[in-house]
């Protein structure tokens, strides 16, 4: 099964682009705490599609995200470097 669920606080504004086919894409960078009370938050980018990216996607919001890992696996110089994309499929905001 290939999912994730996220809840974290949107840390900058979302960067919004239309694909030259002419579909939203929002990417949101997610900070998120860990459950030890020193150690720092992790920050992790999801992409958000379609009505999703029409969102009020401004820094300083709480959002859960539940949503899918995309892999994007590229091979340079006889390496291959794995990617791994958070892409949301359902957003709902906590505050």
């Amino acid at each position: 099964m290939n999912n994730f669920s996220l809840a974290g606080r949107i840390i900058e504004d979302a960067i919004v682009e239309k694909t030259e086919n002419g579909l939203k894409l929002a990417r949101v960078k997610l900070s998120v705490n860990k459950y030890g009370k020193d150690e720092q938050a992790e920050i992790f980018e999801v992409k958000l599609w379609g009505d999703l990216a029409e969102e009020d996607l401004t820094a300083g919001r709480i959002m859960d995200v539940k949503g899918r890992l995309s892999a994007n696996n590229v091979e340079k110089e006889e390496k291959t470097y794995y990617n791994v994309q958070f892409v949301a499929e359902k957003i709902s905001f906590l505050a």
